[in-house]
């Protein structure tokens, strides 16, 4: 299984694969042509040459290969092993897929000239739809830095993995905490010993030493330290890498060719922190005083106390917060793992999948539910933790002009009860009510609120036209699903409607619920009756 995306002609144009052979302006101008990586490509055919060769993945037809490219880096922000020319989607059909104005599927990606503020150029598109889509559209158009992207993404369904820069800030600031106590440890320990160092200090102040040579010394000490600590942390680094990448689900690695800015960096900030930590030390152990040390009078404790116990209730106070944020992470995760989302996930096996016609889709589910460990199975174009497609609805009853945000999701008649979902007026969608199919929705009870219906069954709703239809009438209500949350936790739960497939409409994901029984065993089972 190979990770493939559609691109347009302009793809390189933009993002500069190294290029290994093939026309990379026009590799993928004709339908079915394909792009491959390096490694793609020698897993196919070897050391053959395979620009002009042909490949088939889909069972249907047959692409050619028009380029090869070095392979993707892990960290780029698409990754893939495989290109197809986007004008193989609308090849041999009678409308352009591209054409429509109301579609939001298709990222684009634009390349500013140098001396373009993308700021200005995002003010100067925002509000564009309009000329295409009508005066009343409320749908707005920005732009975003592809470099912010991985970081500050505030979208769904982006294609590269993303991250928080919250948790960076997060991270950063536990790990200065922890070097801030490492230090005052450093220096609390090394004035605490200093009865042990007197006598040398004395010493070498009776043979010539001066103080600046003594500081020095000192310092070095603490430096020589910071940077020991650094090369142990380095060696941990690359143990236990390989296991954290594992847990964050990211490709994390470190090279001195490529990250030498990083590791300048780290340098820099050891030496910083050496001499921080060795400075207060070397400046206390070299003020003693060679008559009074060598005749046993000198007191290490007599002086700096004061700045010794700032720095222990210093040291206190980070250790606390840290321990009363980790116990706030806690019980968020405590929250998270408990939390009733609405729905019931366990035991529910998903994968995307694209089924053209109701009737394929039938034999699928048919052929699943023979698998004695298979409960139901269910067809939606969005994941219900996930839905992310938003219209404009009107109702019945609605004034003027009236009108709300709700987010809309196709599913079929079985995906309230493989998820366990609740209604709570009305019915579920049925196969045994024929008029159903593409004519009636279920609300969530926000949009029952919002609205502010007291008997929402059998009233209408009508919305303006989503990624199904152009334009949509009067729609009935037909049942009340209990709130369940469609998107993370971060977000309240908001209007919703579930539409039902209309006739011979494609989906575009699976769910399937399995008994408690060997998830493994019945994954092996299920796959094994389509081979």
């Amino acid at each position: 299984r190979e990770r493939a995306f559609y691109a347009d002609s302009a793809f390189f144009q933009i993002f500069s694969f190294g290029w290994l052979g093939g026309d990379a302006a026009h590799a993928l101008d004709a339908p079915y042509s394909v792009v491959l990586t390096e490694s793609l490509a020698q897993k196919i055919f070897g050391q053959e040459e395979p620009v002009g060769q042909t490949i088939r993945f889909d069972d249907d037809n047959d692409y050619q290969v028009h380029g090869v490219i070095a392979d993707v880096p892990d960290n780029s922000h698409i990754t893939f092993q495989l290109l197809i020319s986007a004008v193989t989607i609308s090849a041999g059909q009678d409308n352009d897929p591209f054409a429509s104005w109301g579609d939001n599927w298709v990222p684009l990606y634009a390349l500013l000239q140098p001396d373009v503020s993308w700021e200005q150029t995002s003010e100067k598109i925002q509000f564009a739809l309009k000329t295409y889509q009508g005066e009343e559209s409320k749908n707005e158009l920005y732009l975003r830095p592809l470099s912010r992207i991985h970081l500050h993404a505030q979208v769904m369904h982006e294609i590269g993995l993303v991250g928080s820069i919250k948790n960076i800030y997060i991270f950063t600031a536990v790990a200065l905490f922890v070097l801030i106590i490492a230090g005052i440890n450093f220096m609390n320990l090394t004035t605490a010993r200093s009865a042990d160092r007197a006598r040398e200090v004395g010493l070498r102040k009776v043979s010539g030493a001066q103080r600046t040579s003594l500081i020095r010394q000192f310092l070095g000490e603490s430096v020589y330290t910071a940077f020991f600590s650094l090369i142990i942390a380095f060696v941990l680094i690359a143990i236990f890498l390989p296991e954290f990448n594992r847990i964050v689900n990211r490709e994390l690695h470190l090279s001195l060719q490529q990250d030498w800015p990083f590791f300048l960096g780290v340098l820099a900030l050891t030496l910083l922190v050496g001499v921080l930590a060795g400075i207060y030390p070397a400046f206390v152990l070299s003020s003693f005083q060679p008559a009074s040390v060598l005749k046993g009078r000198q007191s290490t404790y007599s002086r700096s106390a004061l700045l010794r116990k700032a720095l222990v209730v210093f040291q206190f106070f980070v250790s606390v917060t840290l321990i009363s944020g980790t116990i706030i992470v806690l019980q968020q995760v405590h929250f998270l793992l408990h939390k009733d989302l609405g729905y019931d996930s366990e035991q529910v096996l998903t994968f995307p999948i694209f089924i053209e016609e109701t009737g394929t889709f039938r034999s699928f589910r048919s052929e699943v539910l023979k698998d004695s460990n298979v409960v139901n199975v269910a067809a939606h174009d969005y994941m219900p933790h996930s839905s992310s497609n938003w219209t404009r609805v009107s109702w019945e009853g609605a004034a003027e002009g009236e009108w709300m945000k709700m987010n809309v999701n196709y599913v079929d008649q079985e995906l309230l009860d493989t998820y366990g979902m609740t209604i709570v007026a009305g019915r579920g969608f049925s196969r045994e009510f024929g008029a159903d199919q593409g004519h009636v929705v279920v609300l969530n009870e926000a949009a029952v609120k919002h609205i502010g219906w007291e008997e929402p069954v059998g009233k209408n709703i009508r919305y303006w036209g989503d990624y199904k239809h152009t334009q949509i009438g009067n729609t009935a209500v037909v049942g009340v699903v209990k709130d369940f949350h469609f998107l993370s936790l971060h977000n309240p739960v908001t209007p919703l409607m579930l539409r039902l497939y209309p006739a011979d409409s494609p989906s575009w994901s699976i769910s399937i619920k399995v008994r408690e029984q060997d998830l493994p065993a019945t994954i092996a089972g299920i796959e094994a009756r389509f081979q």
